[in-house]
């Protein structure tokens, strides 16, 4: 879901797939919609989107898969197009790899990785090399049998508050600046330690400037958990104690 306030003729709608392919359409061409819907992308067999942004046309995207990869590259290298349109390439995928996470680059703002696990990190934007688009990216987090694979990649601020959703539907709230910063290559912390066979599902990210019970904060976190944020008022909770025994994880 992507909550605009008016359809702004200078603003764009980013869409990516799964399977990698990324479309930008002017977003007045979404101010038209019938009762029984419009197309908004044409996917090909076996595809799904994946993620939505509200862009701007000067900016850069991040994309990162499922097996660790990441490229970051101009919004301008994605020309606009229709609705009824595929895309081009974002991203070169390796077999059985996909896109989970897609985003825009904010300055002083990090990337956030999170896999099956509830291994986590964070890792300023620099660290990846600004590439053209459709390349083959560059290794975002050192995956092993400890971490599993990537579930989450999102930016964030050191001063936004995070939700984390299991699978089984358990939740924990923490400060994003409480997930340590690492390199790219680092294989990253526990941010949430998983029970047998659950795995991470999703991140909702709370900005510095929302709190719970105002239109963003609430909204946010109401997006990622389908009900009130009055639930989740007793569990905030800081990480800082769980990564004691767990060294850096740089190595």
């Amino acid at each position: 879901m992507v909550s605009v306030r008016d359809f702004d003729t200078t603003a764009f709608l980013t869409m990516i797939t799964k399977q990698g392919k990324i479309k930008r359409t002017p977003l007045d061409a979404y101010s038209r919609v019938l009762s029984s819907g419009i197309i908004a992308l044409n996917l090909e067999d076996g595809d799904e989107l994946a993620a939505t942004r509200l862009t701007f046309g000067n900016g850069q995207f991040i994309v990162v898969t499922r097996h660790g990869q990441a490229i970051r590259f101009k919004e301008e290298e994605v020309r606009p197009m229709g609705r009824d349109t595929t895309g081009v390439n974002a991203i070169r995928l390796d077999p059985k790899d996909y896109v989970v996470g897609f985003d825009v680059v904010v300055p002083g703002c990090h990337l956030l990785l999170v896999s099956d696990n509830g291994v986590g990190k964070r890792t300023v934007c620099t660290d990846f090399p600004l590439q053209g688009r459709a390349g083959g990216g560059v290794r975002a987090m050192n995956l092993t049998d400890r971490t599993g694979l990537l579930a989450v990649a999102r930016m964030v601020h050191p001063e936004d508050d995070l939700v984390v959703i299991s699978n089984k539907g358990l939740v924990i709230r923490l400060f994003a600046a409480d997930v340590k910063e690492l390199g790219r290559t680092a294989m990253g912390v526990n941010v949430m330690n998983m029970r047998d066979k659950d795995g991470v599902a999703g991140i909702a990210r709370i900005p510095a400037d929302g709190e719970p019970g105002t239109s963003s904060g609430a909204q946010q976190l109401d997006e990622a958990l389908g009900g009130p944020t009055a639930l989740l008022a007793a569990n905030r909770r800081s990480i800082s104690g769980m990564n004691g025994n767990d060294g850096d994880g740089s190595h």
